[in-house]
């Protein structure tokens, strides 16, 4: 009886132990099949971040293209204006060295003016110095011609009978001007017309008699 309950107990034992072999094999295997699916979750979860991240990252290289692009395009119009700029400073430069030639060619024109104003100014001076001469020169003449002309020939105005108003009567001669003549006699144009009933002063002949009054 007793060995009887102790095979009894054994097989108790035995099969208990078998129970518990089975149940902790079959939560062995549980827990694997969790810790592969955990993995599993993990693997995906990662593979979906890495796939997120290289889209960021594939978004942020076109930004980087597109910027590239958009460098690239401000360059060359940074470079078109440098140009721009290169070819309007050659003008300006070629402008400033006309305008630099310019008043070069001014300033030797205002020279030259000068220059020839001071020889026009010696030239009016030289004329009126000869016209003096001349002009003297004549009326020297005139007079000396009067003196010997009017020596014996004391005159009176035309239509003046009673001989109130005394002179003496001249003979234009070629050359002569009345102006020339009034100087001579030391007398005025206007006195010698007014005497003479003369209309024009430039209307001399030669041989026409001028009364010279007093």
């Amino acid at each position: 009886m007793k060995n009887c309950h102790i095979l009894l107990f054994s097989a108790a034992l035995g099969c208990a132990a078998a129970a518990h072999a089975q149940d902790f094999f079959a939560r062995k295997t549980g827990a694997a099949n969790t810790a592969a699916a955990g993995e599993a979750q993990r693997e995906n979860a990662r593979a979906e971040l890495l796939l997120q991240q290289v889209e960021r990252l594939a978004g942020q290289v076109d930004a980087l293209r597109q910027d590239y692009a958009n460098l690239e395009q401000r360059a060359a119009q940074l470079e078109q204006r440098a140009t721009q700029a290169e070819q309007r400073a050659a003008q300006a430069a070629e402008q400033q060295r006309a305008v630099a030639a310019l008043q070069d060619e001014n300033a030797k024109l205002r020279d030259s003016v000068q220059a020839l104003r001071g020889d026009l100014a010696q030239v009016k001076a030289d004329r009126e110095t000869l016209r003096k001469q001349i002009t003297d020169d004549l009326a020297a003449k005139i007079a000396a011609a009067i003196e010997k002309q009017n020596t014996a020939r004391p005159g009176r105005p035309p239509g003046n009978a009673d001989g109130k108003e005394t002179g003496r009567l001249h003979v234009v001669e070629a050359g002569q001007s009345l102006s020339e003549i009034a100087t001579a006699y030391k007398s005025t144009v206007a006195v010698i017309m007014k005497a003479n009933n003369l209309t024009d002063a430039n209307k001399l002949r030669i041989g026409q008699e001028l009364f010279i009054p007093d």
